[in-house]
């Protein structure tokens, strides 16, 4: 069964503010790991996502499946996602995603830092690959998340006006 994922996703220049606000704020530290996610595209609108984690020298290889829709003028979605599944047979995977008609797309590389509170997660990532940025990812029950996003707010403005003060 699918769950429907409600998330804030933006671009930050940094994520040591967004780290440190967690920590000032009593979330939990869950995990820090590096990832490479391979994505792989339908014409139904559906992506397949293979995502290779290393925590602490241990690597897992996952397979799930999202809703591929995303508007670049929102911050805000909700998508259909199914759970992640767990393998060890990366052949097995492949044959499965080409007998499903899904087509390789791109590859990202990043590492991930994940805090969470209540029913909130951050999911806050340094991409290295295919090109250097930092996203910020809130998850979660909406009316919480909401909350958050309201109360990040001023750091956003601040963050972004200190970027402003230092491209000048």
């Amino acid at each position: 069964m699918s769950e429907v994922e409600y998330e804030y996703s933006f671009n930050v220049p940094s994520l040591q503010p967004y780290i440190q606000f967690c920590q000032d704020h009593q979330y939990h530290f869950v995990s820090k790991s590096k990832q490479t996610r391979i994505i792989y595209r339908k014409a139904d609108h559906t992506m397949a996502r293979i995502t290779k984690n290393e925590i602490d020298g241990v690597v897992t290889m996952q397979l799930d499946f999202k809703e591929d829709h995303l508007d670049p003028n929102k911050i805000v979605i909700a998508r259909k996602e199914a759970k992640a599944l767990t393998y060890t047979d990366e052949e097995a995977v492949q044959s499965i995603l080409q007998f499903l008609g899904y087509e390789k797309d791109n590859t990202l590389e990043r590492t991930r830092y994940v805090y969470t509170r209540d029913h909130v997660k951050f999911e806050m990532d340094e991409y290295t690959y295919p090109e250097v940025t930092c996203v910020v990812g809130i998850e979660g029950d909406q009316k919480e998340v909401d909350t958050v996003y309201q109360e990040l707010q001023s750091l956003i403005h601040l963050v972004q006006k200190k970027d402003t003060v230092l491209e000048r």
